[in-house]
């Protein structure tokens, strides 16, 4: 027997003018964006760019000052990689102010973007 309205369900869009929208591909978990190969070349990428950051602390003698030469080009490839301009700036930050070398911007940022933190960032966005 038909449902509540008196079309069988195959029949419901009979009178619809128009290509009916393609149904939305599943959304996929952070461990399967995660392990897609875009996203380990990126994640390579950004465990370099914070190993780059930490040479100063690698190699003695290098210093905090060769830090400044380095955030310039930290910020660029964080915005290639991101394209997020607050991402860029922080990274740059990180390497130009002393002593936070240590943290893992590019990292941080990748576990972010897998994670769909940029995500709900972009929708609250005015």
């Amino acid at each position: 027997s038909p449902p509540r309205g008196g079309k069988k369900p195959q029949e419901a869009g009979a009178g619809h003018a128009g290509p009916s929208a393609p149904p939305l591909p599943p959304r996929m978990s952070a461990t399967q964006r995660a392990f897609r190969p875009a996203q380990l070349f990126k994640l390579l990428m950004c465990l370099l760019l914070d190993a780059g950051g930490d040479a100063s602390y690698f190699f003695p003698g290098l210093g905090e000052g060769v830090d400044m030469f380095y955030a310039p080009g930290q910020a660029v490839a964080l915005m290639t990689l991101f394209s997020s301009r607050r991402v860029a700036i922080i990274g740059f930050l990180e390497e130009a102010l002393p002593f936070s070398d240590i943290l893992p911007t590019a990292t941080i940022a990748w576990f972010m973007e897998i994670s769909g933190v940029f995500d709900v960032v972009e929708e609250f966005r005015p």
